[in-house]
C-alpha cells in the first residue's frame, strides 16, 4: 500500500461503519487484511482469476501460452493470461500490458514481486487494489458500497459477484440492480464453484436472482460532527474503531430532534449533546 492514497473507515465500538472517506485521488480504496475477508470470497476470486496461484511462480506458462496463441496466432479474441501476481504488477506500476514489450515488463515485475513478498501478501494486495466498478477499488470498499457490510460477512452470491466484476468492470459494474452481463458471469462462476462444492447446488435458484445493490452516495454518514473530530489529524488508509455506540447515538439524536421541535416557539433551532461514560471517559 506504500505510496497509494487510501480511504479511512470509521466504525462505532462494535465495528458498525459510520463513514468511509474518499482517498485523495477520489477513489474508494480500502486496504483490508486477508484474514478479514470472507474465505468464500477469496476462494471465488482464485477460482475465477488464477486457480493455480499457489502452485506457480509469478507466471502460469500454460495460461500465458494459450493467451498468446488466441490473441496473436488464431486471433479469435484478446486474452490476457495474467496471473494475480502479474495483475498486481500492472496495477502497482501502471503498466500497459497489451503489447509484447508491455507484457514482458509485466512478467519481470511480477517475478520481482514474488521474490519480495509472500503469496498471502500478493493476494491481499490484489484484493485491495483491483477495480470493482465506478470509482471503487478493492473488495473491501466494494463490499461496504454495494452490500453495506464488511468483506468478512459476505455470502456466497455476494462473493461470486465481487469475484467477476474486475474482469470487465465497465460492463459488469452494478448500479441499483446487477446487469445481465454481471448475472451471466456470476452464474458461470457458480457452475465452477459447484464442481468443487456439490452441496452448493441447493443455492442455484438464489444465484439466478438479481441482486439489489447500493451506490456510493448511500454509504453511511453517521454522527458527522463526532467523526469529523476523529478524522482530524488521522492519517488516511486506516481503520478507526471509536467508542461510539450507534444504537445509543440514534436514541440521543431522536431525543434532541424532539426537544428542538418542542422548543421551536422559543427560537431554538439547534442543539447538541455529548454522552460520556465517566468510568473511562469514552464518548
Amino acid at each position: 500500500s506504500a505510496g497509494l492514497p487510501l480511504s479511512t473507515a470509521v466504525y462505532d465500538k462494535d465495528k458498525r461503519l459510520l463513514r468511509l472517506t474518499l482517498a485523495d485521488d477520489q477513489q474508494y480504496r480500502l486496504w483490508v487484511p486477508l484474514g478479514d475477508m470472507s474465505p468464500q470470497l477469496v476462494e471465488a476470486v482464485l477460482l475465477h482469476e488464477d486457480r493455480h496461484f499457489y502452485h506457480h511462480f509469478a507466471v502460469n506458462p500454460v495460461a500465458l501460452g494459450r493467451a498468446l496463441w488466441t490473441t496473436y496466432v488464431s486471433r479469435e479474441r484478446r486474452v490476457g493470461g495474467s496471473t494475480i501476481s502479474m495483475q498486481v504488477a500492472r496495477m502497482k506500476y501502471h503498466l500497459y500490458s497489451r503489447s509484447a514489450g508491455g507484457k514482458l515488463r509485466q512478467i519481470l515485475r511480477a517475478i520481482w514481486i514474488e521474490l519480495r513478498y509472500s503469496k498471502a501478501d500478493i493476494l491481499e494486495a490484489y484484493l485491495s487494489l483491483v477495480p470493482v466498478g465506478k470509482n471503487i477499488q478493492g473488495v473491501g470498499a466494494a463490499s461496504f458500497v454495494y452490500f453495506g457490510k464488511p468483506p468478512s460477512k459476505l455470502q456466497l452470491v455476494e462473493s461470486l459477484t465481487l469475484a467477476v466484476i474486475p474482469q470487465s468492470p465497465a460492463k459488469r459494474a452494478p448500479s441499483k440492480e446487477d446487469s445481465q452481463a454481471l448475472q451471466t458471469a456470476r452464474e458461470a462462476l457458480f457452475q465452477k464453484w459447484v464442481k468443487r462444492h456439490p452441496t452448493a447446488q441447493r443455492d442455484a435458484d438464489l444465484i439466478k436472482l438479481k441482486l439489489s445493490l447500493h451506490n456510493p452516495h448511500e454509504l453511511p454518514f453517521r454522527a458527522p460532527h463526532f467523526v469529523d473530530s476523529v478524522l482530524t489529524g488521522k492519517h488516511s488508509g486506516t481503520h478507526v474503531v471509536t467508542t461510539l455506540d450507534l444504537p445509543v447515538q440514534n436514541i440521543i439524536e431522536r431525543q434532541i430532534h424532539g426537544y428542538i421541535e418542542r422548543q421551536k416557539r422559543l427560537g431554538i433551532e439547534n442543539a447538541a449533546a455529548m454522552l460520556v461514560d465517566t468510568r473511562d471517559m469514552s464518548v
